[in-house]
């Protein structure tokens, strides 16, 4: 008995439809004296799609494309359509010249497809994630312990669902300052990434990353930090902020290239967190006073060095404090 392949089937007809829908267009398009375009062909920005909202480009059935200073590239598919004038006049109004091609509803859906990459790195090309208190109050109520941010952030974070990177970077953020921890760790392993904590200078487990989420968290960070992302097999440092109740705290990013994927590192830097009087830095009472004597000149350099967590950065905290 003959079996056929559905799957086959459908796709035929799909394509089928695609061709006959573009010469449909085209021949209206020549009609009405509109070029014709194939999107698939041509460069999408994503700064020009983010000039229209998502739910007026979809409404009136267009998008702009391309961007060259005031000038915008608008695809539509019907410029008969209600609502297409009003957006075109709205652009108009705005300072921009506005060119017209019509193209199929295949183009026009890549076109949209941009809105999803456009939400997720909309607000990580400034180098600041911005939490409000009432955000961090209630992250810090739930967050009383690692065990309790390992539950919250498993939640969000230890799934494939894209949506949530924005928000699960927020609490992953939120929860370790909440915890005073020292450091983040993302690392790359078979299946994804586990995330883990350093507090009191242990590492502590706390999430399993799939590995749909760990790419869309690596791409964040990098985006914030200032980092490349096509590069992957050459280390990369960067550094944002996060700014909480008008103070920004520090984070260093450290992308290290691993076995099964980069490794993430990031340090936290909360001048809350290093607020101890310089006399309880724990340095020796005479070499105190010699480190207080040697700040207090108008000039000179004072060198601090150690090991990762032997105090080099509380130090310098309080040195640049007192310097100043």
């Amino acid at each position: 008995m003959p079996h056929f392949d559905d799957r086959k089937s459908e796709l035929k007809i799909a394509q089928l439809r695609q061709r006959e829908e573009a010469s449909l267009v085209q021949n209206m398009a020549q009609k009405q004296g509109i070029p014709f375009i194939d999107l698939s062909a041509t460069g999408i920005s994503n700064p020009a799609v983010a000039i229209l909202k998502e739910s007026v480009a979809r409404e009136a059935e267009l998008g702009v494309f391309q961007k060259n200073r005031n000038a915008l590239s608008v695809a539509v598919f019907s410029p008969n359509k209600e609502g297409v004038d009003k957006v075109l006049d709205e652009l108009r109004a705005a300072g921009y010249t506005t060119t017209i091609y019509m193209t199929t509803h295949m183009s026009l859906n890549q076109l949209w497809d941009r809105y999803k990459d456009i939400s997720r790195t909309k607000k990580t090309t400034a180098g600041v994630v911005d939490i409000t208190k009432a955000s961090f109050d209630e992250i810090a109520k739930k967050i009383v312990s690692i065990s309790v941010a390992r539950e919250l952030i498993n939640s969000l974070i230890g799934t494939e669902d894209a949506h949530k990177v924005s928000k699960g970077l927020e609490v992953v953020l939120a929860g370790a300052i909440a915890l005073t921890i020292s450091d983040i760790h993302i690392e790359g392993k078979d299946g994804g990434a586990r995330l883990r904590y350093r507090l009191d200078g242990v590492l502590q487990d706390v999430a399993e990353i799939s590995p749909k989420m760990y790419k869309l968290l690596l791409t964040r960070i990098k985006l914030l930090s200032g980092l490349k992302l096509n590069i992957q097999s050459n280390t990369q440092d960067g550094r944002f902020s996060v700014k909480l109740e008008g103070v920004e705290i520090e984070i260093r990013t450290s992308i290290i290239p691993g076995s099964y994927g980069e490794n993430v590192v990031l340090r936290i830097l909360n001048p809350k967190s290093i607020a101890v009087p310089f006399e309880e830095l724990g340095i020796r009472k005479k070499l105190l006073e010699i480190l207080q004597k040697e700040i207090g000149k108008p000039n000179g350099m004072i060198l601090t060095t150690g090991p990762t967590g032997s105090g080099k950065t509380t130090s310098l905290y309080h040195e640049n404090w007192l310097w100043r």
